[in-house]
């Protein structure tokens, strides 16, 4: 089973073109593939429906910058924080 967890961050910015411009104007640079691999299943070679931990710094920075409301929890989507902390990164 796959998470809605990028699918609903990326859903607050806009979509990925918004969500990439956004990155873009906090110095990140992201393609487009890479963004929608966030919203893929593994058996895609996509991450599972999860932004990897090691992204949530930079979508911060650009939702602030954006103007994006976002929450820890629209990070965690009902799971608990160990399974972000110890390794599930996607």
């Amino acid at each position: 089973m796959t998470s809605n967890q990028a699918q609903n961050i990326i859903d607050k910015f806009g979509g990925v073109s918004e969500l990439r411009a956004a990155l873009e104007n906090t110095g990140h640079n992201l393609d487009r593939a890479a963004v929608y691999r966030w919203t893929y299943p593994t058996a895609r070679r996509g991450t599972g429906g999860y932004i990897p931990v090691g992204k949530w710094p930079l979508i911060w920075k650009a939702a602030a910058v954006a103007g994006v409301e976002l929450t820890f929890d629209d990070f965690l989507e009902g799971r608990p924080a160990e399974d972000f902390l110890f390794g599930l990164d996607g």
